[in-house]
C-alpha cells in the first residue's frame, strides 16, 4: 500500500502564560491508502491535536517542528487549505456541536457539495438523497427537511458522515465519533464506517480510547501516552503481543467476560506537558522500571516485524 499521510519526527508546541506545552513530541507514523488505523491513549495523549495538524486546525499559539506530507507533499499554510473539506473530512465526537442549529439538513449538505464541487444549487440538491441512503437514512424526505434537534444523536452522527462522504475524500477522520451514543447505536455507527470504508477504499484516522472499538475495526494501532508514541504494529499482533508496559496497562483496564478478574487500573496519572523529564516519559507509573529508564528517553525503533516500540525492555531485539 502507497503512503498517503506521514509524519516525520513532528512535535507542536503550544505557548501558554504557564509555559510551553509540548503537546506532541517527534511522532513519526504513516497512513497507508485504505487502512484503518486507530489512535490510542488516555484523554489528553495528543490524540485529537494529531489529526487536527493534518488539516490545520491549530490555534494561533501553535509552534510546529518537523513536517507532515499527504500524498508525498509536504502540508503547510498555503496548501492545507485544499486539503482540508476536499481531501480530508473529519467526523467529530458531538454532532449536535458540529451542525448548524438554524440550518436544514438539505441546506447544510447542499452547503458542502457546493463548496467542495462547484456546482449550481439545483446540482446539490440532486446528490443530497444519494448522500442520506448511503448512510442508510432511507426516510429521505423526513431528514432532508428536518433540524438538527428534530433528529436523534444516531442520526445526528450519519448526517455528519454523509457531510464528510460528499467531499470524496482519501482521508476520513474519526475523533471518537461513537462517544456521545448509547451502545446500540455505536455498533450502528461503526459498522456503518467500516463498510463504507471497504466500499469507497478511502483511508481512516479512527481515534479513540476503547480497545473494544480497536477491534472490531482497524488494521493498524497507534498508541500514544502524553504526547509521545510508544508502541505502533498491527492490530492482532498488538493484542496478542503487547510489547510497551502502557500497552499492556491499556489492555488490563478493558473488562473481559472471558477472564474471571477484575480490570487493574494504571496507577498514577499522566505527567505535566509543561516539564521536561530525562528519561522515559512512563517511567512514574511503570511497573517494570529500570535504572536506565529515568536516564535515557527511549527511542521507537522496530523490535519485530512491523511492530516499533520505545521502551527499553526491548532495546536489545532492536534491528
Amino acid at each position: 500500500m502507497s503512503e498517503l499521510v506521514k509524519f516525520e519526527n513532528y512535535s507542536l508546541t503550544f505557548k501558554t502564560l504557564h509555559g510551553d506545552v509540548r503537546a506532541l513530541r517527534n511522532l513519526s507514523f504513516t497512513i497507508n491508502s485504505g487502512e484503518i488505523v486507530a489512535l490510542v491513549g488516555e484523554t489528553g495523549c495528543g490524540k485529537t491535536v494529531t489529526a487536527l495538524s493534518i488539516i490545520g486546525l491549530l490555534p494561533e499559539n501553535a509552534s510546529q517542528t518537523g513536517k507532515i506530507f499527504f500524498k508525498g507533499i509536504e502540508v503547510n499554510h498555503e496548501n492545507v487549505k485544499r486539503i482540508r473539506g476536499k481531501e480530508v473530512a473529519i467526523v467529530f465526537q458531538d454532532p449536535t456541536s458540529s451542525l448548524n442549529p438554524l440550518y436544514t439538513v438539505e441546506r447544510q449538505l447542499v452547503d458542502v457539495l457546493m463548496s467542495r464541487w462547484d456546482i449550481s444549487v439545483n446540482k446539490a440538491r440532486e446528490k443530497v438523497d444519494g448522500l442520506l441512503r448511503q448512510v442508510q437514512l432511507f426516510d429521505v424526505d423526513r431528514v432532508r427537511r428536518a433540524y438538527p434537534h428534530e433528529l436523534s444523536g444516531g442520526m445526528r452522527q450519519r448526517v455528519m458522515i454523509a457531510m464528510a462522504l460528499a467531499c470524496e475524500p482519501s482521508l476520513l477522520i474519526a475523533d471518537e465519533p461513537t462517544t456521545a451514543l448509547d451502545v446500540t447505536v455505536q455498533r450502528q455507527i461503526l459498522y456503518l464506517i467500516w463498510e463504507l470504508q471497504r466500499t469507497k477504499k478511502f483511508s481512516v484516522l479512527f481515534i479513540t480510547h476503547d480497545l473494544g472499538i480497536v477491534a472490531q475495526l482497524a488494521d493498524r494501532v497507534v498508541v500514544m501516552y502524553a504526547g509521545n508514541i510508544v508502541e505502533m504494529a498491527p492490530k492482532k499482533e498488538l493484542f496478542s503481543n503487547p510489547l510497551h508496559p502502557y500497552t499492556s496497562g491499556l489492555l488490563n483496564c478493558a473488562l473481559d467476560p472471558r477472564k474471571k478478574k477484575l480490570p487493574e487500573p494504571i496507577p498514577g496519572s499522566l505527567p505535566s506537558l509543561t516539564e521536561s523529564p530525562s528519561g522515559c516519559i512512563f517511567r512514574e507509573r511503570c511497573r517494570r522500571v529500570q535504572n536506565d529508564c529515568g536516564i535515557l528517553t527511549p527511542e521507537l525503533a522496530e523490535v519485530q516485524p512491523n511492530h516499533f516500540v520505545a521502551c527499553h525492555l526491548w532495546r536489545e531485539h532492536r534491528g
